[in-house]
């Protein structure tokens, strides 16, 4: 057996021998109080051993011989437990993508892994202290035990220290980050994909649990679904080969009495905004479907109105399900859900999301509509069509165009971020199954997700928006890439689906709180940096280090060498975090 610590970058590939400096067994990482920082063990078996988290006895379904990582608490310099400390650890797992290659990204929970011999193994360790805890330097032991059949005795084998330095800065926590994270929900693949009824008892405690990982990414959108398969069931009845269910429905019940009235039910719409934001997650209640909902050819039952917008409808009169036709239904129902929004307190905070609108003339009729029926709505644009920025500036609020788009032109896109920043609204960008790079896919070099941060903050944005966090295809374990190659793997999802019922955190979701971190120390920085010049050119040095061009260069990264564009060199971005920790300590 060997061993070593390494960076929190490392990925697993079954198709290339690993870079590895094997025989470390001492790192040294630094974070302020109440950050997550983290870095992982890689344990390589001369034999087929099982892999053992904890300190209990575990056996496998046939004799093995064992390996036993014992990780100890996070201790001061004197060598006391920090209190309110928390130290995670999971072994990596991989998933296929693709040619019988398979890529290390979901954090397992489970404790035990059977690993063959000379596979490296990774285990990740994260490390947060408190936002009360003392500054100084702490330290994380790691015990290897060896167990060479079922009730032999074990042997210590292999022992690893964490040296964590916590500095005297504090991040907010996670509900108070400026960072606008928007990660879409999809509620009802939830349900199928843990096999529970749509809005049952079940059902909710599922939300409740993905939300919680949310929250803890610093999550600010609630994303409220208000029509039936808005985004066609992401057209997945074109991919006979994969059968997958993608379709999404209305939270909002609506019934037509015998009198032919129409009747709203809120409940559910009420309980998933409760939910979230009972969590912390309360920037914003994102309405989906609504406007500009895609593919007419999937269906527009609606016969008088320029939307896709599908709204199915009980009749109680006799039984059926039917759908409503006629654009004054629509408006009653848009009517009956502002009021609802308006009297609950929420309309401040509501956004009408439109997910790319392709045609500026066909939107002007959708949105000139919506605002007939609600003129105070305010507007939300998922934009891969940069044109309509400047067509529609004044009558959207939120603009969030894709990384190209905001590439293109960046004259352009920088004066309408600042107008938009300058009343008040929020300018953010998105990736999603373009561009190839920088992304958050499985197969994505793991520094690109803690890029995110550093573009979002060097290039002035409010934050980002992915469209997917759970909106797995048929068997995300065994087949997670769908409608390949178009959409790499991992493009439709952050987490997996556990089996307890719980979100199964990936290396992505980690690196995207790492970047997300990164913002809000430069946000803390910016702050000091108006009134003191030493920061300030410790920003531009910072900065420097991490993005290697300007704006233009990412308007088509098809073909572009990533390192051109940005680094993914860990020891860049932790000299970059130097150079700000040392100017804000300084004073």
């Amino acid at each position: 057996m060997r061993y070593t610590l390494t960076d929190y970058t490392f990925k697993y590939r079954s198709d290339s021998e690993p870079e590895v400096a094997w025989g470390v067994d001492e790192i040294r990482l630094t974070a302020l109080r109440n950050e997550m920082t983290a870095c992982q063990l890689l344990v390589e078996p001369d034999q087929e051993s099982l892999l053992m988290l904890g300190d209990s006895a575990r056996l496998n379904w046939r004799p093995q011989p064992s390996l036993r990582i014992q990780v100890g608490k996070l201790r001061d310099a004197e060598d006391r437990p920090c209190p309110g400390a928390e130290v995670e650890a999971f072994f990596v797992g991989t998933v296929p993508v693709g040619d019988g290659v398979r890529v290390g990204d979901p954090l397992l929970r489970d404790g035990t892994l059977s690993v063959p011999a000379g596979q490296v193994q990774p285990l990740w360790l994260s490390l947060r202290v408190p936002a009360s805890a003392q500054p100084g330097p702490y330290n994380l032991d790691l015990s290897i035990f060896h167990r060479e059949a079922d009730f032999a005795d074990e042997e210590l084998v292999g022992r690893a220290t964490v040296w964590l330095e916590v500095t005297p800065l504090a991040l907010p926590e996670s509900r108070d980050f400026r960072f606008h994270l928007d990660l879409w929900q999809h509620p009802a693949n939830i349900a199928r994909t843990h096999g529970v009824p749509l809005w049952s008892e079940e059902h909710w405690r599922l939300i409740e649990a993905y939300g919680r990982e949310l929250a803890r990414l610093g999550q600010k959108s609630i994303t409220v679904i208000g029509s039936d398969s808005p985004w066609a069931g992401q057209r997945c009845r074109r991919d006979v080969d994969y059968p997958s269910n993608l379709h999404e429905y209305n939270y909002v019940r609506i019934r037509r009495g015998g009198d032919g009235g129409l009747a709203f039910d809120f409940s559910a719409l009420d309980r998933y905004i409760e939910t979230y934001m009972g969590l912390g997650i309360d920037g914003e209640i994102e309405v989906l479907g609504l406007l500009a909902a895609w593919d007419e050819d999937f269906g527009r039952p609606l016969k008088d109105h320029p939307d896709n917008i599908r709204l199915s409808c009980y009749d109680e009169g006799t039984g059926r399900i039917i759908w409503l036709r006629r654009g004054e239904e629509l408006a009653t129902y848009l009517r009956a859900l502002g009021d609802h929004l308006k009297a609950r307190g929420w309309w401040g905070i509501t956004r009408f999301s439109a997910d790319e609108p392709a045609d500026v003339n066909l939107f002007r009729q959708r949105l000139d509509f919506l605002h007939a029926v609600l003129p105070e709505a305010r507007i939300k644009v998922a934009c891969n069509h940069p044109e309509f920025m400047a067509e529609f500036l004044d009558e959207v609020a939120d603009w969030v165009p894709i990384l190209g788009g905001l590439a293109r032109d960046p004259e352009v896109s920088l004066h309408l971020r600042d107008t938009v920043q300058a009343r008040g609204d929020r300018f953010l960008w998105y990736v999603c199954c373009w561009p190839p790079r920088p992304n958050t896919f499985i197969t994505s070099p793991l520094l690109e997700s803690r890029f995110l941060g550093w573009f979002t903050a060097h290039f002035g944005l409010d934050g980002f928006l992915r469209w997917a966090f759970t909106c797995w295809p048929a068997d995300p374990w065994r087949r997670p890439a769908f409608r390949s190659p178009h959409w790499p793997p991992g493009d439709m999802f952050l987490v997996y689906p556990g089996q307890d019922g719980r979100p199964v955190r990936s290396l992505r979701t980690e690196l995207l709180l790492l970047g997300i971190q990164d913002f809000e120390l430069i946000a803390l920085a910016r702050e000091v940096a108006r009134a003191d010049s030493t920061v300030a050119e410790a920003l531009d040095r910072a900065f420097a280090r991490v993005i290697r061009a300007d704006l233009t260069a990412f308007a088509d990264t098809a073909e572009a060498d990533p390192e051109t564009l940005y680094s993914l060199d860990p020891a860049d971005y932790e000299a970059a975090r130097r150079e700000v920790l040392r100017a804000l300590l300084a004073r």
